[in-house]
């Protein structure tokens, strides 16, 4: 197999720039920190700052980590709350749904939803394709409600805009929200100011017109319910699901890393 030297050197680069972080406990093999870079087109100093706010990010989840593995949040991987839909896009972005539909916000915290999230980020990005060509995500806020957003704290809402603005080496290149009630604009007009503008610029709000949705994803990629031509668990990416099923001792084991007490 052929090594990239050059892609070799900004490896090293990276790591260097980690050991001067004594507090630090980081993983450093090639695989973890090519995510990073490939994030940020290769930029050593993006790449790093991007790393320190993961780090940080992960530490203010707290004792909540304790929570981020396959087996604890299975309750909430088992509703399709979260959908990877198997086929990619024409741009080679693979595609992750959210249905709030799905949500019961009596049995289910939004801190497990965020956990949730987090952990099928992690395993769309262990595939070296999604590293390169980035992800898409369709929020699908039918049956968003009241009792769903009272559970969006301030602090809340300023995580979830910190995964999509730096804290995770993700390229999110579309979000597209369809059937978003009243309430979703109120936290939508919380969430603007600290929005940039490149990000608002990849955000498509549908409402409940989805004619553009399959235009910019295809029909052949989504299921019925969001106008495609493929039926729910035909559309699903089922091996997805099984590799983050199976996959409890690696996520388990990131919690070894991570800024020292």
């Amino acid at each position: 197999m052929s090594v990239d030297i050059s892609v070799e050197k900004k490896v090293a680069q990276l790591r260097d720039l980690i050991n001067g972080e004594p507090r630090l406990k980081c993983q450093m093999d090639h695989d973890f920190l090519i995510k990073f870079l490939r994030a940020r087109k290769y930029d050593v100093n993006a790449s790093f700052r991007t790393l320190l706010q993961y780090y940080e990010m992960r530490r203010g989840l707290g004792e909540k980590l304790l929570r981020f593995c396959p087996d604890v949040l299975h309750p909430v991987l088992s509703t399709n709350m979260f959908v990877v839909l198997k086929n990619r896009d024409a741009h080679g972005r693979q595609i992750l749904l959210f249905r709030a539909e799905l949500w019961d916000p009596t049995t289910t915290s939004l801190d497990d939803v965020f956990l949730t999230t987090l952990l099928i980020g992690e395993e769309m990005i262990r595939s070296e394709k999604t590293q390169i060509h980035g992800t898409v995500v369709i929020q699908d806020l039918k049956g968003l409600t009241v009792s769903h957003a009272r559970q969006f704290t301030f602090a809340q809402i300023k995580k979830c805009i910190a995964v999509l603005q730096g804290a995770f080496p993700a390229k999110f290149k579309a979000i597209h929200v369809v059937n978003q009630p009243y309430v979703y604009d109120v936290l939508l007009t919380i969430a603007k100011p600290f929005l940039s503008r490149k990000l608002m610029s990849r955000i498509t709000f549908h409402g409940s017109s989805l004619n553009k949705l399959r235009q910019a994803v295809g029909e052949n990629i989504l299921p019925e319910s969001l106008g495609g031509n493929l039926g729910e668990e035909e559309a699903a990416d089922l091996t997805f699901s099984h590799s983050i099923q199976t996959s409890s001792s690696y996520y388990s084991g990131m919690r070894d890393f991570g800024y020292l007490s």
